[in-house]
Formats: C-alpha cells, structure tokens, sequence
C-alpha cells in the first residue's frame, strides 16, 4: 500500500472518529436535559393583497409561538389577534416577529384591520388544542 494510500485512509478514520464523537444538534448532551414539550413553535404568515397565505394555525395551549409576518403586498396591512391584545402595522415589504403563548384552549381570529380589507377575507384562525398532561 503506497504512503499516499495510508494517510487517506488515516485521514478517513479519524473523520469517522472525530463525528461519532461530537453530538448533533437535535440530540439533547449526555446526562442533560430532554428537550422540552415546550419549544417555540415558528410560523410564517405573509399579508398579500387582501389575503393572507394562511387562513388556520393549530397549536396546543401553553406552548410558545414566534409568527414572523411580511408584507408581500404593495398595500399597508396590519395584524390584530384581540384575544392576546397583539397589534401591527405592516408596510409594503416589511417583517416583524410576535411572541406569544396561548395558555386555554379554543378557536381565536386574526385579522387585518385595515378598511376593506375583513370584508375582502383577511381573517384567519389559531386553532389551540389542549396540553397533553
């Protein structure tokens, strides 16, 4: 076997070593933690011209949420979920993030207030389902 051959076989071995050492990123560290039920869940909402691209959400009670919304319109449009007292104004292009948490189940609208804009079906639902205890 010629030198060259040798250290690339070398090089490989102490790859594979080296990556069944070293934890991935999904899998929780030795003797730590689970990850908790509790996680953020990420969503997506985009406000397009009198439409949103999603009309229902389903997450479960007391779980966080982090919703990133943009305006992929060249409308002004807002983000109003009462229930959480959330509000936001979007213009043309631009993104926000809310945090927030529903701790009861049951059925909560969002909607963009801006005038026309219920009557045309800018209005959407988070659908909570229970904790599972």
């Amino acid at each position: 076997m010629s030198p060259r051959t040798r250290l690339s076989l070398l090089l490989l071995a102490l790859t594979l070593l080296l990556a069944a050492c070293v934890p991935t990123p999904d899998a929780p560290a030795p003797d730590g933690p689970a990850l908790e039920e509790t996680d953020v869940l990420y969503l997506t909402l985009d406000a397009h011209d009198i439409r949103w691209s999603e009309q229902a959400f389903t997450v479960t009670a007391g779980q966080p949420v982090t919703l990133r919304i943009t305006n992929a319109g060249v409308l002004d449009h807002d983000f109003v979920l009462e229930a959480l007292g959330l509000e936001a104004k979007l213009s043309p292009d631009q993104s926000i993030e809310l945090n927030f948490t529903f701790e009861e189940p049951g059925e909560y609208e969002f909607l963009c207030t801006v005038a026309g804009h219920i009557d045309a079906g800018m209005v959407g639902v988070f659908t909570v389902l229970p904790a599972d205890e």
